[in-house]
């Protein structure tokens, strides 16, 4: 990889980063998602100390290895329920997935902090050194990076969620707001056969769709579904086309938004269901950050 190519590629990767850090971080919310991620981490700690053995606890008897053990995870609910409840909007903004990852820090410090309080003061364990509490944090830190991609994952399909949701309510309010569909605009969709073109209006039009060296223009007639073929590529007709409403969505389709019905979610993909003709269209994820941007999602 030549120098140039290899400092764009270095450039993406912190760009990339830098994107995931302004994502929005809808998880901490809620009080139940709060209370729910506080069960599941102090859980995780517990889970992970009893069944592993860590820190020696394997050589306890099951009975006061329970005990000791539970008393680790109950300490870490206690300071998850204290930052996610009492200090949740006094210290860090977690509005996104960067302030999230701060946030996530300040409770692993706690935590770590706590724990080594409980080993060398309460139990005496282990002798109070700056040592010792340096090994406990890094211990902490540990345990709390294999938990936090789950975290990362759930807050993704809570973001996706969120985003299937407005969009729903965004097209709802579309529908409710037209009158009798009634959207008088003339779309002109200009073919490279002998300098022909196909008007159409923009309340008519569902779709177009790529075909080859065509381009398959569906709209509604009549309450019928009709089908023109254009000799044009879709990236030919999305650039001669300014009307907001039509959006590309997909390599393949340039959607009539006036025409959307709901939005639905196919596995990692949106689908847009359209008023006319039962039919589905497609969004493809180089195409779903435009779109959601196009529409103020």
């Amino acid at each position: 990889m030549d120098t140039p190519s290899f400092n764009m590629y270095i450039k993406n990767i912190f760009k990339k980063i830098r994107d995931f850090l302004k994502t929005p971080f809808y998880l901490f919310q809620s009080k139940k998602n709060r209370l729910i991620t506080s069960l599941l981490m102090s859980g995780f700690v517990w889970f992970f100390l009893f069944t592993f053995g860590a820190f020696e606890f394997d050589t306890f008897i099951f009975l006061y290895r329970l005990y000791y053990t539970g008393t680790y995870g109950l300490i870490c609910l206690i300071i998850l329920l204290i930052d996610f409840f009492v200090l949740k909007d006094r210290i860090i903004d977690k509005s996104s997935c960067k302030g999230a990852i701060l946030w996530g820090l300040w409770i692993m410090f706690w935590i770590g902090l706590s724990n080594y309080l409980l080993t060398t003061v309460w139990y005496q364990w282990e002798e109070f050194s700056f040592y010792n509490l340096i090994k406990n944090q890094l211990y902490t830190l540990s345990i709390g990076v294999i938990f936090t991609p789950f975290l990362v994952v759930v807050n993704h399909m809570v973001t996706l969620r969120k985003g299937i949701t407005e969009l729903s309510q965004k097209y709802q309010e579309i529908n409710h707001i037209e009158t009798n569909g009634k959207t008088d605009h003339i779309i002109t969709i200009y073919s490279k056969y002998k300098e022909g073109k196909f008007n159409i209006n923009l309340n008519e039009l569902l779709y177009i769709q790529s075909c080859d060296n065509y381009v398959d223009v569906c709209y509604a007639e009549d309450s019928r579904i009709e089908h023109k073929l254009v000799r044009n590529t879709i990236s030919d007709v999305e650039q001669s086309l300014s009307h907001p409403s039509l959006i590309r969505c997909h390599r393949s389709f340039i959607v009539n938004t006036l025409k959307i019905a709901s939005v639905q979610r196919n596995r990692t993909l949106l689908q847009l269901k359209l008023k006319s003709g039962n039919t589905e269209i497609p969004v493809s994820r180089k195409y779903k950050k435009s779109l959601l941007n196009s529409l103020n999602l």
